[in-house]
């Protein structure tokens, strides 16, 4: 089940745990052990999801579903960073789609992470994601 994020939201519109900064759907600052240091925000997902314009950070993936997930990437990225994390180190079983969200992944429309814990960052070139 995608999350169908409001289009034109109000600063500090919530939805679900998520709330929109004015720049970006957050789910608050990093804290302890919730993501990397830096204070970058923090956004969990635990199922098939569009990421909203904006995201940024760290993508914790908790997949809860008993299944293959995918997580696409926002389609008007800007120069974002994206850290995705398999936080609940079952993509071994289930493994983790990284869709491009209308650009590409180092050429190719999608990339997988397919072993517990694994992980990818990406940064939006303007044109295309790239590892980093």
């Amino acid at each position: 089940m995608a999350l169908d994020f409001p289009d034109n939201p109000a600063i500090g519109q919530a939805y679900g745990q998520w709330q929109w900064s004015g720049s970006q759907w957050t789910t608050g600052p990093v804290a302890g052990t919730d993501g990397p240091p830096g204070g970058q925000p923090v956004l969990v997902v635990n199922a098939s999801v569009v990421l909203p314009a904006g995201s940024a950070g760290f993508i914790r993936i908790e997949n809860t579903t008993g299944g293959p997930i995918t997580v696409t990437l926002p389609s008007s990225p800007g120069q974002a960073s994206l850290i995705l994390k398999d936080t609940a180190g079952n993509a071994g079983t289930w493994p983790i789609t990284i869709g491009g969200g209308g650009s590409t992944i180092e050429g190719q429309g999608s990339l997988v992470l397919p072993y517990n814990y694994s992980w990818a960052e990406l940064i939006h070139t303007g044109s295309q994601w790239v590892q980093i």
